[in-house]
């Protein structure tokens, strides 16, 4: 690239998901000087506006999309049109054909991958998916945290921007938790709840952005579970479908289960709340904890929500005591009294802690973005 050649970037989502991530990786770009468009599935606002907290940042990006099947035929329009220095890939999915195809028919038209460089959302450690995405993308990918492989680390670059002003945080005198997303263990989470409320008389109020399910999804997941506690199979995960069993009426009253909301209303309940709580699933905890990073880490930083967060993951995502609530495995409700009994004094302090590490983040995610550049 010479120094007169104008710096521009097409970032392309395979996914009809992953939309939280644009605006984030949108801004790091144009920290870097680049002119930024981005492709999309045509389907990418049935959630409403990801940028709606930053429509300062949207005025700056065209947005294209696509129809779900011609992503590479798409790809290779607008490079013709508009001469695009780097091809950017949010996320790096081998096995999903619209990803797999748009490298293919990008390989030639982006100097034979030299100017394609790609975020791997899950590295599939060591097995050869993550061997195929070497192949196209060598040193020139990067992850949502920083990841240890057999051919060395892959860099940190994340996008942790959704507003343009981080609003002011108080801690509520009843405090509330908000969990996003099903790789979240709901069951584990209410009998936390529930443990702490026949101890103190006291629980937090729950807010649980996912499906809501009904009388079938429940008989689904008892007939899972006796079929896993008969035949028992190491690759089945019995912690997905074991028993909520009897909660006390009271954590009821205060649970909410929102089913799918707008990434309006997502924001505005994430900002209404005191934490953000990472307990996952048994059978995905140690993909979350060692190659893969949950959106709610992308989420706490950008909105400086203190995360209730068990250790490994903390140490995997780069919290610690002073910015996150962190617990040992089995130990979910002894987090949430500590989060419960936290003082508004001490709440502030971890906010102003986390302050910290997303300034740290950002800065270190642009850096390590614009080395990976240097390459291309």
């Amino acid at each position: 690239m010479t120094e007169t050649t104008p710096k521009r970037v097409l970032i392309f989502e395979p996914n009809a998901y992953h939309y939280e991530i644009i605006p984030g990786f949108a801004y790091y770009f144009l920290l870097l000087g680049y002119q930024v468009d981005c492709l999309l599935h045509q389907n990418y606002e049935r959630l409403g506006d990801v940028f709606c907290r930053c429509p300062e940042l949207r005025e700056r990006i065209q947005i294209y999309t696509f129809d779900g099947e011609h992503a590479a035929d798409r790809i290779a329009e607008l490079k013709g049109e508009n001469g695009y220095t780097l091809l950017f890939f949010s996320t790096i999915e081998m096995k999903n054909k619209v990803c797999r195809e748009a490298v293919e028919r990008a390989k030639p038209l982006f100097e034979n991958e030299q100017g394609m460089i790609g975020c791997s959302h899950k590295l599939h450690l060591p097995e050869q998916k993550y061997r195929e995405r070497l192949r196209y993308f060598k040193n020139r990918m990067l992850t949502l945290s920083s990841t240890k492989t057999p051919d060395g680390e892959i860099v940190e670059v994340n996008p942790n921007f959704f507003c343009a002003a981080t609003p002011e945080r108080e801690l509520h005198d009843q405090v509330s938790v908000i969990s996003v997303g099903v790789s979240q263990n709901r069951n584990e989470l209410l009998r936390a709840a529930d443990q702490l409320y026949k101890k103190t008389g006291e629980t937090p109020r729950l807010v649980l952005i996912r499906k809501q399910e009904k009388l079938l999804d429940e008989l689904f997941h008892l007939a899972k579970f006796a079929v896993i506690k008969l035949f028992p199979l190491p690759m089945l995960d019995s912690s997905l479908h074991r028993p909520l069993g009897r909660i006390d009426q009271n954590v009821k009253n205060i649970t909410e289960i929102t089913g799918r909301v707008s990434f309006a209303d997502m924001f505005a309940r994430i900002e209404a709340a005191d934490f953000i709580v990472l307990n996952f699933y048994q059978g995905v905890k140690k993909s979350f904890t060692t190659c893969q990073t949950s959106g709610s880490k992308q989420l706490s930083l950008g909105f400086l929500i203190p995360c209730i967060i068990e250790k490994k993951a903390a140490e995997y995502y780069g919290f610690s005591e002073k910015n996150a609530v962190i617990y040992e495995d089995g130990q979910l409700a002894q987090a949430l009294e500590r989060a419960s009994s936290m003082s508004r004094e001490q709440y502030a302090g971890m906010v102003r802690e986390l302050e910290k590490l997303q300034r740290e983040i950002r800065e270190r995610s642009v850096q390590n973005l614009s080395k990976l550049l240097e390459n291309t």
